[in-house]
């Protein structure tokens, strides 16, 4: 992991991928992230705006738009 440190969503993604290392979550944590690391990235703004129908069928279809929904493939 250190050699990855100053590449920060590229370090978050295999943190991700290897569920190592443990991480845990600071007390000053985003709200939004439910007091969890989170697990994926909400969709953007500009999408939500835009394409809203398909933007709601999508987030409906994942267990809502929210940081700590789990991806597909995110088993722990």
């Amino acid at each position: 992991m250190i050699s990855i440190f100053n590449r920060g969503f590229e370090g978050w993604t295999s943190a991700r991928r290897l569920n190592f290392p443990a991480l845990l979550p600071p007390s000053n944590a985003d709200a939004s992230a439910e007091g969890q690391i989170p697990s994926r990235m909400t969709y953007p703004i500009r999408e939500q705006t835009l394409n809203t129908i398909n933007y709601n069928a999508a987030a409906a279809s994942i267990g809502g738009d929210k940081l700590a929904t789990k991806l597909f493939w995110d088993k722990n």
